[in-house]
């Protein structure tokens, strides 16, 4: 029975794609209306694996962008396929070793847009797709994180500000003493920075409103949501690994990033927690004492 499964098992194995003429074809496929939904669910895993595994960095951002235009297929199965590409294309060691938040930049909107379409429409189908989305970005959250606390290198950014040195670095963090314009030359990254952690606060926020919905299932994803973002957010410990995030690993003067900052959002999210939690006893509590009446 076990040489059964396993010969079951190579059968379905999905075929990986040999050439970008194969994984253009797939690309049509999946862009094909008039197509069976499965064999686009087929073409959608092929093209996933294969991104994945191209070495060209250029080529892997070219090829995400182009699998990501058709993010909004409406199949929950393709909708996961998407959700885990995301999630593995942005966390991946190969993502962190050219332009650490291009990836970011590539995937953050495509994943607000199936966060917030998931949540508008209606049917419990949905809570697999809602699932997927915020145990993804549990994952997403705290290496966007260790990547921004990477991409500064430091005060010798900031030799334009060697007059602030005298200040703190939670007043440095984001103060308005310095324009963009100023903050950009002294440091080229610093849009795309910023874009990719407001868009991630935006993201991270609105899952956590997710607490105090009806849906038992969904709330418990939130709830977990929140637990795994709070620990990582707020984690002291010095780390080496690249993709894991400690409020030790933020350089001075870094521009967006302070202890503060980040531990009064994590005291905001925990009584947000904390809040959905006595709710949900109360209640509890409540039926209870009715069911006994």
């Amino acid at each position: 029975d076990k040489d059964k499964d396993k010969d079951n098992k190579s059968k379905t194995k999905t075929p990986k794609i040999k050439s970008k003429e194969q994984a253009d074809e797939l690309l049509s496929v999946l862009a094909d209306n008039e197509k069976d939904m499965n064999e686009r669910y087929t073409a959608a895993k092929r093209i996933h694996c294969f991104i994945l595994g191209l070495q060209n960095a250029n080529d892997r951002t070219l090829y995400a962008k182009n699998f990501l235009k058709h993010h909004l297929i409406k199949d929950d199965k393709i909708r996961g396929v998407f959700i885990d590409f995301m999630c593995k294309f942005v966390t991946s060691p190969s993502s962190s070793n050219s332009d650490a938040l291009e990836p970011f930049q590539v995937c953050l909107q495509p994943f607000t847009q199936l966060l917030v379409f998931s949540i508008s429409e209606k049917g419990k189908k949905n809570t697999t797709t809602i699932k997927r989305i915020v145990y993804g970005f549990a994952q997403i959250y705290p290496v966007m994180l260790a990547r921004l606390c990477r991409v500064w290198k430091g005060r010798k950014h900031a030799k334009s500000h060697a007059d602030e040195d005298d200040e703190s670095d939670e007043e440095h963090a984001g103060s308005s003493s310095s324009s963009d314009a100023e903050m950009n030359k002294i440091f080229p990254k610093f849009q795309s920075c910023k874009a990719v952690y407001h868009v991630s606060q935006r993201i991270a926020d609105n899952i956590m409103l997710l607490i105090s919905t009806k849906n038992a299932q969904v709330r418990d994803y939130a709830i977990k949501f929140a637990k795994s973002i709070i620990l990582h957010a707020t984690c002291q410990l010095a780390v080496k690994d690249k993709n894991r995030f400690s409020l030790a690993n933020i350089k001075p003067g870094h521009p967006l990033l302070c202890e503060s900052a980040l531990t009064s959002n994590a005291k905001t999210w925990l009584k947000q927690l904390t809040d959905a939690l006595n709710n949900r006893s109360h209640k509890s509590t409540t039926d209870e004492n009715k069911s006994h009446q």
